[in-house]
């Protein structure tokens, strides 16, 4: 099986990356859904404030703010994956309170400089949800916060690091409190990475199927708790080479762009270069994205459609949101593999389009 769950991140044995994130400023968590009850936490943030979202997100981003009661305003996302500060200006009250923003399967939004400018000129703190980004050497920012979790690319069993604004340290908010890591969901996840690395090497579909259903089980037990990184998670992040994921990605991300720019039948969206982010997925557009990935799904390629349309929206109040979550398909391009993994994933696609 191409994708699905990573297996286990091998490191270096000395701590190569002390210096990714700025200590003084960095809060290491367990996951980053604690991230955003911390920043709920460090802003001060009560049930009379408000709080921009894009309207194509994840539920979990914002369940930490309706569980305290906060209210949630949706912007709009383009269908190119964009979003834009007009947009988002409109939606500004004198109860909004933060900003999020979030670069897509890891790639940039074409805006994000002129929207921290403008938050930082009406001093409305801005959250990066960095989720999806590999981070390569963190700086603080003026005004703005900036969120990382490592599960998603990068064979850890947990992990996530909220980086403060230029203007603050973590001395300025010794009164947060910090619960224990839980341990069981971190014990799923790292048998689940043990079981993905032994389905890899020995080519194993009932060991992976096992590791997929662990890590997802880990996954629903992690909570949106402030939690400490676990210490095993910690050194284990401290070690990655994140410089070779980081040019292992991009090199897929830029054949893949290469080799679908023609293939019919699908449409490439108009991103920024893969040379100025770190991409998490390779998104395309297809008008039965479902049915495509159920075909390429059952030639071994866990392709995935990303997340349902929320719950809380109206599809016909956000049209470019539901036509995202319906049209958009995205493809592995993450570090374990090379151009003989990359070439089957396009020839599978490219008969499972000709087929539908």
């Amino acid at each position: 099986m191409i994708g699905g769950n990573l297996s286990l991140e091998p490191i270096s044995l000395k701590k190569v990356n002390q210096n990714l994130f700025p200590e003084n400023k960095t809060f290491w968590l367990q996951c980053g859904r604690g991230g955003l009850t911390l920043i709920i936490k460090l802003l001060g943030l009560n049930p009379k404030d408000e709080v921009l979202l894009p309207s194509y997100h994840c539920q979990e981003i914002v369940k930490p703010f309706l569980h305290n009661g906060i209210k949630c305003i949706y912007y709009p996302v383009g269908k190119n994956l964009q979003i834009r500060l007009a947009d988002i200006a409109l939606k500004v009250n004198p109860q909004t309170k933060l900003i999020v923003i979030i670069p897509y399967a890891g790639w940039l939004q074409k805006e994000t400089r002129l929207i921290e400018s403008w938050c930082q000129q009406k001093k409305i703190p801005l959250l990066k949800d960095n989720v999806p980004l590999v981070p390569e050497i963190v700086k603080s920012q003026p005004n703005t916060f900036q969120l990382y979790s490592f599960r998603k690319y990068a064979g850890v069993p947990s992990g996530a690091a909220m980086v403060l604004p230029r203007e603050f340290n973590k001395e300025n908010y010794l009164d947060i409190h910090f619960s224990h890591p839980k341990l069981f969901p971190e014990l799923l996840q790292t048998l689940a990475l043990l079981l993905r690395s032994f389905s890899h090497l020995f080519h194993s579909d009932f060991a992976w199927a096992i590791s997929y259903k662990l890590y997802h089980l880990g996954e629903t037990l992690f909570d949106d708790k402030v939690r400490h990184i676990s210490i095993l998670s910690y050194h284990w992040v401290k070690r990655i080479k994140w410089d070779t994921i980081i040019r292992k990605r991009r090199e897929n991300a830029n054949f893949m762009q290469q080799k679908l720019i023609h293939l019919k039948k699908i449409t490439l969206l108009n991103l920024p270069s893969p040379k100025r982010a770190t991409p998490l997925l390779f998104p395309i557009v297809s008008s039965k994205a479902a049915r495509v990935k159920d075909l390429i799904r059952s030639e071994g390629i866990f392709a995935t459609q990303l997340w349902p349309f929320p719950e809380n929206l109206s599809p016909s109040k956000n049209p470019d949101s539901y036509w995202l979550t319906n049209n958009l398909l995205y493809l592995n391009i993450d570090q374990r593999y090379g151009k003989k993994e990359m070439d089957y994933q396009i020839k599978t696609l490219a008969r499972g389009v000709r087929h539908d």
